[in-house]
């Protein structure tokens, strides 16, 4: 609200701290969302009380639900279109006679380019970011030759990154602290799940002498086109300071008050201030925050190990086993990413009440499980038995990596998760190219062995993050719960 003289504000209550905490203040000094300051400025325009209902905190929940599931749509088609062309490896190793360890790079470089993309921002950046990533997913639909499909790849996961490092601010803009992490949940899924229904979509396209490995990408971008118009029809901003600033400015023409403001208007925007709090934050932090380091190379071996063994590479761990080791023709022998699929809806369905630290136990069996089941002498019926209890393993370590983040740093939650996502992409990126030695020379079972021998090395990491993690929080600068 725009405040007035003679105006007088009460002490907050537990619950207006609560809502206040939902949306806290920004590196930039804009006030939280939900937050009242005090009467210092008669033309300071802020929220009309704590139920005004532009703020979006105050959304009612079908709005808020709507925009949570076209964004999760939204960061589905990115991360499918980050595997679907995997099918087409040996198809464009043949066309552009290059070794399939070149090709693999189409998917490497994608993944890379999610640690080169936009990290800010709500609307307009995901709007942006998401025009691009259709725009060059044409071009490697078009391209007629590999270098132009190599810099297209990596062009897509540049601006399609925005999808995943904008949603995680607009969940805190949204969502109180009791449900935002049902909805991260959610949101979450689809970064595994989209790379898990690619191969599949991707195997049967590339068969399909009608269709070619170019249908992959027109699939992809039928598939964005569409959620990109709900983005369009249902999707607003919900970043407070820019709200207040746009309702100060309707303000100022609707009552000839020139001198009404918002925060944000009283420091002018500076390309340097933009440069430093928007693309310095996420590697600033990633140097000065050892509680994000921390979760950032645990959250990256869950992410390697799906972008190696199970969705790319070549051979990936699912399509070699099922097709080259038992035979199975192309698109059949991706079916078997099913069972993953199954893992991850049932580990959104328990997640939020499985412990952490005993979750690692789960992907380790199922590693294992797949590993010594793979031999063509044996049914297959154990080995893709084993995919939900991968699946869920991964989902389960996944998710609370990511919820984790959000919650210590609410205010910058968007850089968080940017920095998370140059670390796991960077690591996910090198994976798919030593896939090729790894399942040739180990062969699968050894191969997946070794990355359950991993997991198991990895075990105490939640326990850690459990027992010690508020004193390593203590060392932060940026973590929110350090501010109250």
């Amino acid at each position: 609200m725009h405040h007035t003289p003679g105006s007088s504000t009460k002490a907050p209550t537990e619950e207006d701290l609560i809502q206040a905490r939902s949306g806290p203040k920004d590196g930039d000094g804009s006030m939280m969302q939900g937050e009242q300051l005090p009467a210092q400025d008669a033309n300071l325009v802020d929220w009309d009380g704590p139920g005004d209902r532009t703020n979006p905190q105050n959304w009612n929940w079908k709005r808020k639900l709507l925009t949570t599931v076209v964004l999760s749509l939204c960061t589905f088609s990115v991360s499918f279109g980050s595997s679907i062309l995997a099918s087409a490896i040996g198809v464009l190793s043949t066309q552009f006679h290059v070794s399939p360890t070149v090709t693999t790079l189409n998917v490497t470089l994608y993944v890379l380019g999610f640690a080169a993309g936009p990290y800010v921002g709500r609307y307009w950046p995901l709007v942006i970011g998401y025009i691009g990533f259709m725009c060059f997913t044409v071009g490697v639909a078009c391209a007629q030759n590999l270098h132009t499909i190599m810099i297209c790849r990596f062009m897509q996961g540049a601006w399609g990154v925005a999808t995943v490092t904008v949603t995680p601010g607009v969940f805190v803009d949204l969502w109180d602290i009791r449900t935002r992490g049902l909805a991260t949940i959610a949101w979450a899924a689809t970064i595994v799940i989209g790379p898990t229904m690619g191969p599949i979509i991707g195997s049967f396209t590339v068969k399909n002498e009608s269709l070619g490995w170019r249908w992959t990408m027109w699939f992809t971008l039928i598939i964005s086109a569409f959620f990109f118009v709900l983005v369009l029809a249902f999707f607003q901003e919900t970043w407070g300071p820019i709200i207040l600033q746009k309702k100060a400015k309707r303000l100022r023409y609707e009552t000839k008050n020139w001198a009404l403001h918002s925060k944000r208007d009283e420091a002018p925007v500076e390309s340097r201030a933009i440069l430093q709090k928007y693309g310095l934050k996420p590697w600033q932090m990633l140097i000065q925050e050892p509680i994000l380091v921390a979760i950032c190379l645990y959250n990256s071996l869950i992410y390697g190990v799906i972008y190696l063994t199970f969705e790319v590479g070549s051979p990936p761990a699912y399509p070699y086993t099922f097709g080259t080791v038992r035979g199975w023709e192309d698109g059949v022998s991706s079916l078997p990413f099913l069972s993953l699929l199954v893992g991850y809806l049932g580990a959104a369905v328990i997640q939020t009440i499985i412990h952490l630290q005993i979750i690692d136990k789960k992907l380790v069996k199922g590693l294992f499980w797949f590993a010594w089941t793979s031999s063509p002498n044996i049914s297959w019926v154990p080995q893709v038995l084993a995919g939900p209890f991968i699946g869920c393993g991964i989902n389960m370590v996944f998710v609370p990596c990511l919820n984790y983040l959000i919650e210590c740093y609410l205010a910058n939650a968007n850089s968080a998760l940017a920095a998370n996502t140059i670390i796991r992409s960077a690591v996910a990126a090198a994976f798919p190219l030593f896939a090729t030695p790894m399942f040739a020379n180990l062969g699968v079972a050894w191969a997946t062995s070794l990355l359950g021998f991993l997991c198991v090395a990895f075990i105490p990491a939640p326990i850690i993050f459990y027992l010690h993690g508020k004193k390593i929080r203590g060392w932060s600068k940026f973590a929110f719960d350090l501010k109250q």
